[in-house]
């Protein structure tokens, strides 16, 4: 009955961290002498979303994290929400070609897609006719913006995993992974 409920308020759970990750993206960030450095949390749950979830289940939060931060920030309408889906559909159509061997290969896919969420985010702008005063500034802290979203997946992923295996997952498919990991780690 407790595994039920524990995996009936998964979604909820999921909804509480994406508000709380944009308060904090938001506020704690924002009067900073770094305010281009911001980390991007919401960008890092986008692309969990695309490699741990359906199409359907994916699509639907990274259209609410879109909307929740447009709700958030002063950026105009359909900013967020053209540029998370751009990432989520990029995410899982480079997934289903490429598959991501480890986890350095994972930290090099988020800079990138880190660029990509940056170059989407000027296309969005440019065709509102307002990249004109952003597209320098965004260029130039693109790479640290990358760098610093490597650094912080290092942490935020292993915790969603760990939310993902106390709300969504199977206890008895996580015993047989770690007994997998183990043969395979003793070779056989």
């Amino acid at each position: 009955m407790t595994r039920y409920l524990i995996r009936f308020l998964h979604l909820p759970g999921i909804f509480f961290l994406l508000l709380l990750g944009t308060t904090i993206q938001g506020s704690l960030f924002m009067n900073s002498s770094f305010g281009h450095l911001k980390p991007e949390i919401n960008l890092l749950a986008v692309i969990w979303f695309a490699l741990h979830r359906n199409w359907l289940e994916g699509g639907i939060l990274t259209l609410f994290v879109g909307r929740l931060v447009e709700i958030h920030s002063g950026a105009p309408q359909g900013l967020f929400l053209t540029s998370y889906m751009a990432v989520f559909l990029m995410t899982r159509l480079i997934d289903r070609v490429l598959l991501i061997p480890n986890q350095k290969a994972l930290f090099t896919y988020i800079f990138f897609l880190t660029l990509f969420f940056k170059i989407s985010q000027l296309t969005v702008l440019g065709l509102l006719n307002s990249a004109t005063y952003h597209w320098k500034n965004m260029l130039t802290w693109s790479i640290p913006q990358g760098i610093i979203q490597v650094c912080l997946a290092y942490w935020i992923f292993p915790l969603l995993e760990k939310f993902d295996w106390k709300t969504y997952k199977d206890p008895r498919s996580r015993q047989a992974l770690e007994d997998e990991l183990r043969l395979d780690e003793e070779g056989f």
